[in-house]
């Protein structure tokens, strides 16, 4: 059964059935009970399913799609079809869940076996106690990682007749809010890969390191989406970024230790589960927040009067994504300007982001706002008008989400305030 794991290339759940099964039969549940956060997120998800059908179709098979209760689901499924093995992946479920252990007992009572597969490196980062040290968590997963062959599924032996599965589409709530992510993106295994050859270029990492801050969307590797939805492995992207050496315990490849913080961020979750709702160090919630909702609401809507924190968040609500160093800065200016407490925005963003990811989203909120033990400090404010001027030089990123500061110099942009009223149709520019 697909989840987490919606690819062909280096799907070691799906090579494990093909090895244990004379025939199997690819399915992808929308669980009713685990809603998608977002419509950009579930627009994402229908194209991967699509790319990922169109794949296993040429492969011989057919995806089965279907929406409501897992367990009844499969239970119906399984009984059908005489099926006594269900194969599941990480992350899709974690071995301890209460969901795996839950559908686990249900299937066993009618006599089905649900297997996971555990990720190679996933499960290194569950062993042993919590690291909360950035540095010592990368250089203990750099140390123990060893590269696994990566293989493509090519073929695959069908279970049952092509006529006995058809496409059984989302319900009108998933598809209703379906939007366009034209062609700044390419769902889907298949712009994985085509990603993981940008990564093979020669230059690529030692570009990265000055390219990654740049506001410029061409400069980005943006993998996140392709990660959240399991359309490439980490396996995958070990064995590309470091080739040979297996070895980055020193931290001198940038992009390896930029993707260590994701998986530092999964292992700060499934140590501290209550994540999304608690902060790690609750202290952080004695501070005097705010409890006036205008600012907040001003916020969202890209209204501060902050030229860099607008044009983030506008782009945001367009498109579902903010490159890294704006979610930075638009997060600080929420905590440390505004005085509102860390959940209020990392909700917004949750509902908001096409690479919504409860692990990374909330332990990026809770950095920030430095209600953890490896944090930005909670005294540290990034300063939006020098962050504006550092990272958007010219303008253009600024300009291309605020039009109604197209025809402004740089210059006069840089150190202006903006004040909408509330018909959004008058602009004041008042100097800081």
């Amino acid at each position: 059964m697909f989840g987490k794991d919606l690819r062909l290339t280096d799907n070691y759940g799906l090579q494990r059935a093909l090895e244990e099964n004379e025939q199997i039969l690819p399915l992808y549940v929308h669980d009713e009970f685990s809603p998608i956060s977002n419509r950009f997120a579930m627009s994402w998800l229908l194209d991967s399913l699509n790319q990922l059908s169109m794949g296993i179709a040429r492969s011989g098979s057919r995806l089965m799609i279907r929406s409501g209760n897992t367990t009844e689901i499969l239970l119906d499924i399984c009984l059908q079809f005489g099926l006594e093995r269900v194969y599941v992946t990480e992350p899709t479920y974690a071995l301890e869940s209460q969901d795996f252990l839950k559908l686990k007992n249900a299937l066993s009572r009618r006599s089905i076996n649900l297997i996971l597969i555990p990720d190679r490196i996933l499960s290194l980062i569950d062993k042993g106690p919590q690291i909360r040290q950035f540095k010592q968590f990368h250089q203990a997963v750099s140390r123990k990682i060893k590269a696994s062959p990566i293989f493509e599924i090519n073929k695959l032996n069908f279970h049952g007749m092509a006529n006995d599965f058809s496409w059984d589409h989302q319900d009108s709530t998933c598809l209703y809010s379906r939007v366009d992510l034209g062609m700044r993106w390419s769902p889907g295994w298949e712009g994985a890969n085509s990603k993981m050859n940008l990564i093979n270029k020669g230059d690529f990492v030692s570009h990265y390191l000055s390219d990654r801050d740049s506001l410029h969307e061409s400069k980005g590797i943006r993998l996140s989406p392709y990660l959240v939805n399991g359309e490439i492995s980490f396996n995958s992207i070990f064995s590309k970024v470091l080739g040979e050496s297996n070895d980055d315990s020193e931290g001198e490849n940038p992009f390896w230790r930029q993707v260590c913080w994701n998986l530092f961020a999964q292992h700060t979750y499934r140590h501290n589960p209550r994540l999304q709702t608690h902060s790690i160090l609750p202290a952080i919630d004695q501070l005097p927040w705010s409890s006036h909702s205008e600012g907040l609401e001003r916020w969202k809507q890209g209204l501060t009067g902050y030229p860099i924190v607008d044009a983030g968040m506008r782009e945001l609500a367009q498109t579902g994504w903010i490159h890294n160093r704006v979610r930075m800065i638009t997060a600080s200016f929420l905590i440390k300007h505004l005085l509102v407490h860390w959940s209020e925005g990392a909700d917004w963003f949750f509902n908001n982001l096409l690479d919504a990811d409860v692990a990374s989203n909330y332990f990026n909120w809770q950095y920030m706002a430095g209600s953890m033990r490896e944090a930005n400090p909670y005294f540290r404010i990034f300063n939006p008008v020098l962050q504006g001027k550092k990272f958007d030089t010219e303008g253009k990123y600024v300009k291309r989400w605020i039009p109604e500061l197209q025809d402004y110099p740089i210059d006069l942009i840089t150190f202006l305030q903006i004040y909408q009223e509330e018909n959004n149709k008058e602009l004041q520019l008042q100097e800081l």
